[in-house]
C-alpha cells in the first residue's frame, strides 16, 4: 500500500509540474498563476497546494524535473557497452533535445535562468542540480582520459561543461530556429569529440 501511495504522489507531482510547464511557456514565471496552474492541471486549488506550498515551489520543481531528465540521459549513455561514452552520449542527447516538446521546456529553461539572475535561492537551486548533472558527466570523461582516448591534459569538469553547453545550445537554437537540421548537428559534434579532444590524430569525419 504504502508504495501505491507513494506512486499515487509522484503521478500528481508529474501532472502539476508538466501543467506548469505549459503555462510557464505561455505566460512566463511571473504572469502564471497558481490559479493557472490548477486549472491547466484539471485539479482544485486546494489539491495543488497539497504537493506544493507555492508557484516559487513548483518552479523550483520544473527546474529539478529539467535536471533530473539530463542526469539520466548522462547515465544511460555512459553506462553503456559501447567504445565511445562521450559520442554515444551526443547520439543520446541530441534525438532529446530534437523532440517538440524540447522547444516548449527550452523556453521555461530561458525563463528560469532570467528568473534566477535576480533570485539567489532559485539560482543556487540551478547551480545545484546542474552541477550534479556534470558531476556525472566527469566520470566517463575521467575513464577514457585514463584509457588515453581523451587528452589527459584537459580539465575534466571543463570537458563535461562544454558537453552539456553543446546539449543546452542546441536545445535554446532550436526555439528560434525550429527548422535546425538534428542529424548534421549531431555529426558536427561529434566530430568535434573525435578530432578536438580525443589524443590520437584519427579522421574527425569518421563519426
Amino acid at each position: 500500500m504504502p508504495q501505491v501511495k507513494e506512486a499515487y504522489r509522484e503521478a500528481r507531482r508529474k501532472q502539476i509540474i508538466d501543467a506548469a510547464y505549459r503555462c510557464f511557456a505561455e505566460k512566463g514565471f511571473q504572469k502564471a498563476t497558481m490559479r493557472d496552474i490548477c486549472k491547466e492541471a484539471n485539479l482544485s486549488v486546494g489539491a495543488v497546494y497539497n504537493y506544493f506550498r507555492s508557484k516559487d515551489d513548483i518552479i523550483a520543481a520544473s527546474g529539478e524535473e529539467d535536471q533530473k531528465r539530463i542526469t539520466t540521459m548522462i547515465s544511460l549513455a555512459a553506462a553503456a557497452d559501447v567504445e565511445d561514452p562521450l559520442r554515444n552520449l551526443i547520439r543520446v542527447f541530441m534525438p532529446y533535445a530534437n523532440q517538440p516538446q524540447m522547444a516548449r521546456d527550452a523556453v521555461v529553461g530561458f525563463d528560469l535562468c532570467s528568473q534566477s539572475s535576480r533570485d539567489p535561492e532559485i539560482a543556487k537551486d540551478f547551480r545545484h542540480r546542474l552541477d550534479g548533472a556534470l558531476e556525472e558527466l566527469v566520470v566517463p570523461v575521467k575513464r577514457q582520459q585514463e584509457r588515453g582516448v581523451l587528452d589527459a591534459k584537459l580539465d575534466p569538469y571543463a570537458v563535461a561543461t562544454v558537453l552539456v553547453a553543446l546539449y543546452q545550445g542546441f536545445r535554446y537554437l532550436r526555439v528560434f530556429y525550429p527548422e535546425i537540421d538534428m542529424d548534421s548537428f549531431c555529426t558536427v559534434c561529434q566530430a568535434m569529440v573525435r578530432g578536438i579532444l580525443t589524443v590520437k590524430g584519427d579522421d574527425p569525419s569518421e563519426v
